[in-house]
């Protein structure tokens, strides 16, 4: 048998099989490779892309922060930190902020409406323009009422220049889209934008606004009629003026009737549990009294407000976080519950889940082609149950609501005398810019000058041994902050006195110390600094300025001003030469007004005539106290004709009480006593004094009567000069009763502050008894003026306590005697008298200067709201019951309300200064208008500028035309078709004090589409 070996053929089958499966490999591996290089090339595309997006989002964002600062200066920056508008340049740098509708010439192109006008067409009256490259018929986007269906394709596949868009995200048209100049993609197509701008200051503040009411009720309507008629009681004790409300705050917005639902209608917190109560934003804020179960009071919580970026322990406001959830979209909510959301703090206001109050769902989804839930939401006449609307509280109050809003008071004022002979200071010493900037501050802020002198809040705490009472803790008044905001008063003042009075330097310098020192005893309190516990310490409590006690009047002299400009510098790390002149005279002592009475009738018996001895049979005199507290009379004296001086002594009689409570009404007339020391004579009887006639009264010497104020201490010792003259009876009017045979009296209207124009009438009377009782005659036109004397601690922080707080004064009787009632301009009429102040008229050009309330440096406050940009339930929210009770009589419209006034000034846009609310709205001059002669205001004389401007007064610290704080929506695509981008941007401009300066961008921050 034979055996053969033969090779198998499996070698050729395998090659081929290793054949595949390499080519296989290679054709996975090329797959992968490509696949790779695809993912590769989407992730670059995807980068890129990316990269684009956040171009054109930083491109928005650097043009709006150049539109802000160009709304300030324009093309002509001014002297840093003030904004002169250019006329040449009518839409840009005007002191105040509006949306001009219908593409008028005095407009912000760069901001939007804060809601839609409701009208024959629901529409848009003015859309965000931000390159100001929109046609004229674009710039509204009208017929929202869902007879078309712009709010359905807003977000097509494809980008139309000019075409409606919805930047804020809710669903519904709200801008146009842009091409944005000079930006492309990487592959170069064009970038679009649509952006809608809005006002904070449009919004309610609820991280400054109060809760003023605390009667608990029930249902919501038993207690009240309506949110907009409140019992004008409020927040009593702590309200000034009897709780009707002073207009002194800027927390005096109340935002009680933005409530609703079981945030409206439970009690007050109880002190155990919280929840479905009024006050529960205040609680969540800290704003509660723990002890007393009562809301702290509006001058504590301004103190608070006032330090809000730096609130001490126990405040805790909303942050930024709470503020981009309110502002999420226009009307639509995140699925976050943000702080102000929880069930204990404002749930059913301000996102109630899914009940009646429940947050909007995006309009295209309510099927179909209607936007009937969006309009009920912005429609006004739906705010509360009672206003005529279809379906009660269902507006919505997130729009209008904001934790984050500041502006602040624009400097326009120049400084002719100051600014030259600073600069050549600072060449003169070589100041590095550093080193300048600082000296600055010396003298002028960034801003307009604050009234309130103040020191700054510091803190609160409960006193141990009275724990039921909150006791400010705000450090010593007497101090070198304190005096450095003195000084800028003094060189603000004299910049606009140099301006008023010609430029007659010294002159200026001698107005503004008047005004300034009687701004001080205006700001003080009666302390004498004998040692009392209650004693304050002024701001020229110190022995380089006098040891001055409150209770005195306050006086400046040259060397006074000189040794502040010496500490404040000094304090501020620089030097600055004597040299450097304020410019008040160095003879001149300039001292304040505080509280005194008035002569207000003088009796005499004569027999004779002048000069001739034995003709004085008798003489009385008698003063009135117009205050509501006991004046101390020690060591005043009256000078009766040339040289006779009766000083007062320690008689208690000369104690003047008073008779009623309030301010500047008729508190009591107090004879002389019968028996006083007479100036190198003894005791004599001043009912029998026919033995020295002379010594009063002859024919040649002037025979007025003066009432005398001691001065200060520091004065008598250091200047000699021992009294002040405070009031006077003319030698003119002596005259009338002395050398006319009989018994006489002098009577000054002394009712309601008229005895202020130091008019007087002759009577024959054949007794003295009058003296004492208030004088019944009348003089014809006589009508007197406030004098600003509030002498209560608080600094000056109303426009009419600006306004009484005038250029009169007091002199020293040892030379040309100034008493306040012998001002040559006194004797004119009150409304135009030069003297005082009127911010609405000629003297409005202090507002260029001074501001009532105002944080120095910062100066940025928190919380007003811009008229010209509010919906009318925000600004009638700053509106007091007192000035839209309908009990008050006047002639008017039926049935007056804050919402009726909300609706004038609205009505009336846009204001360029606040004082405009006078002569644009009818309705704020009402109660000048009245038929049955009831006084308004603080003090009781009708028809004067005090009753005139009481309105705007009560409202201008809680309103403003201009804002700093704004709030953009970005909507950025790439290309026609390309992908898109949404976000939400808040900006902060309040530190934007030159050109070089750039708002705050404080979020940016991402929104998904709706779903």
């Amino acid at each position: 048998m034979k055996t053969e070996n033969r090779k198998s053929d499996n070698r050729r089958g395998s090659a081929l099989i290793l054949v595949v499966v390499v080519t296989v490999l290679l054709a996975v591996v090329g797959v992968m490779f490509l696949m790779v290089s695809r993912a590769s090339e989407l992730e670059t595309g995807a980068v890129i892309q990316s990269k684009d997006l956040d171009s054109a989002v930083d491109t928005v964002v650097a043009r709006i922060k150049e539109a802000l600062v160009e709304d300030l200066f324009g093309n002509n920056p001014a002297q840093p930190g003030i904004v002169d508008a250019d006329t040449a340049n009518p839409d840009t740098d005007e002191p105040y902020d509006y949306p001009s509708h219908n593409g008028g010439q005095l407009d912000d192109s760069w901001l939007g409406d804060l809601e839609p006008t409701f009208g024959a067409d629901l529409r848009w009256s003015h859309i965000t323009d931000l390159w100001a490259t929109l046609p004229l018929a674009t710039l509204l986007i009208d017929d929202l009422s869902g007879t078309t269906t712009w709010w359905k394709p807003l977000d097509p596949s494809t980008v139309s220049l000019y075409n409606p868009a919805d930047a804020d995200g809710d669903g519904v048209a709200d801008s146009r889209w842009v091409q944005v100049p000079g930006l492309t993609t990487s592959r170069g197509e064009p970038v679009f934008a649509a952006i809608r701008i809005i006002d904070n200051c449009a919004m309610l503040n609820l991280n400054t606004a109060h809760c003023f009411y605390e009667a608990s009720y029930s249902d919501g309507i038993s207690f009240f009629d309506k949110p907009w008629y409140e019992n004008a009681v409020i927040a009593a004790p702590y309200h000034d003026n009897g709780g009707t409300g002073s207009g002194r705050y800027l927390t005096e917005i109340n935002y009680l009737s933005f409530l609703r639902g079981r945030d409206l209608n439970g009690n007050i917190y109880d002190g155990s549990t919280a929840g479905d109560d009024w006050y529960n934003l205040m609680l969540a804020k800290g704003f509660w009294d723990t002890i007393n179960g009562l809301p702290l009071s509006p001058q504590i919580c301004q103190d608070i407000v006032m330090n809000i970026e730096n609130p001490v322990s126990g405040f805790q406001f909303f942050d930024i976080g709470d503020e981009l959830e309110l502002r999420n979209r226009y009307l639509l909510t995140s699925g976050t519950e943000a702080k102000f959301e929880r069930p204990d703090v404002a749930n059913f206001t301000l996102d109630s889940g899914s009940t009646d109050y429940a947050a909007l769902k995006v309009p295209r989804d309510n099927g179909g082609n209607t936007i009937n839930i969006w309009k009920e939401r912005i429609e006004p006449a739906n705010f509360d149950a009672w206003a005529g609307g279809p379906i009660p509280y269902k507006y919505d109050r997130r729009h209008v609501c904001t934790f984050y809003s500041y502006d602040r008071m624009i400097r326009r004022g120049q400084y002719p005398l100051l600014a030259p002979n600073f600069d050549g200071l600072a060449t003169a010493l070589a100041w590095t810019p550093q080193q300048k900037q600082q000296a600055a501050k010396v003298f002028w802020p960034v801003g307009p000058v604050t009234t309130n002198i103040q020191t700054p809040f510091v803190n609160y705490k409960y006193d141990d041994t009275t724990p039921s009472i909150l006791h400010p803790y705000a450090g010593p008044y007497n101090n070198v902050e304190t005096r450095r905001k003195i000084l800028h008063l003094l060189f603000a003042f004299r910049e606009y006195f140099y301006d008023q009075n010609g430029g007659d330097p010294a002159e200026a310098a001698k107005s503004a110390a008047q005004v300034v020192a009687n701004l001080i005893d205006y700001s003080d309190d009666s302390s004498d600094n004998t040692g009392a516990a209650t004693d304050t310490q002024g701001p020229f409590y110190d022995s380089a300025y006098g040891d001055q006690a409150n209770v005195d009047c306050t006086f400046i002299t040259k060397d006074i001003i000189d040794d502040m400009i010496a500490e404040v510098s000094t304090a501020y790390g620089v030097v600055i030469p004597p040299a450097f002149d304020f410019g008040l005279p160095a003879g001149d002592i300039v001292f304040g007004y505080e509280k005194q009475p008035f002569i207000s009738e003088v009796f005499t018996d004569w027999d004779g005539t002048l000069g001739q001895s034995n003709a004085l049979k008798a003489i009385g005199i008698e003063m009135v106290n117009p205050y509501s507290q006991t004046l101390d009379m020690e060591n005043w004296a009256v000078k009766v004709g040339k040289n006779a001086i009766f000083t007062l002594n320690n008689d208690p009689t000369w104690d003047i009480p008073e008779i009623n409570s309030g301010r500047a009404v008729y508190h009591g007339n107090y004879p002389v006593p019968a028996s006083m020391t007479i100036s190198g004579i003894a005791s004599p009887n001043i009912s029998d004094l026919d033995t020295l006639d002379t010594l009063f009264f002859d024919a040649a010497d002037n025979v007025e009567i003066l009432l005398l104020r001691p001065t200060p201490q520091w004065v008598s010792n250091n200047l000699g000069i021992d009294y002040i003259v405070v009031d006077r009876v003319s030698d003119y009017d002596m005259r009338s009763v002395l050398g006319t045979d009989g018994s006489y009296s002098l009577h000054r209207d002394d009712d309601d502050w008229k005895f202020v124009s130091g008019k007087h009438n002759t009577t024959s009377v054949t007794t003295p008894y009058e003296l004492g009782t208030e004088n019944s005659n009348t003089i014809a036109g006589v009508e007197g003026f406030q004098i600003g004397v509030a002498d209560d601690g608080l600094g000056l922080c109303r426009w009419h306590e600006l306004e009484t707080l005038g250029i009169y004064g007091n002199g020293p009787e040892t030379s040309d005697p100034n008493a306040v009632l012998t001002v040559t301009s006194i004797l004119a009429d009150p409304n135009t008298d030069p003297a005082h102040f009127d911010l609405t008229g000629s003297s409005s050009d202090l507002l260029d200067y001074i501001a009532t309330i105002n944080r120095p440096d910062l100066g940025t406050l928190p919380g007003r709201v811009n008229i010209n940009t509010a919906p009318k339930h925000v600004i009638a929210a700053a509106i007091p019951p007192t000035l839209a009770d309908p009990n008050i009589p006047f002639t008017g419209p039926s049935g007056f309300s804050a919402l009726n006034l909300a609706d004038a000034i609205v009505a009336g846009r846009p204001y360029h200064k606040l004082s405009d609310l006078l002569s644009n709205v009818s309705q704020m001059k009402l109660f000048i208008d009245q038929t049955d002669n009831t006084n308004a205001g603080m003090q009781s004389i009708e028809d004067d500028i005090e009753e005139e401007h009481w309105i705007l007064s009560n409202l201008a610290n809680k309103f403003t035309v201009r804002s700093d704080v704004f709030t953009a929506y970005i909507l950025v695509r790439l290309g026609a078709e390309g992908p898109q981008r949404r976000m939400i941007a808040i900006f902060d401009r309040s530190q934007v004090w030159d050109t070089t300066d750039r708002p705050k961008l404080v979020a940016l921050h991402p929104v998904p589409d709706p779903r």
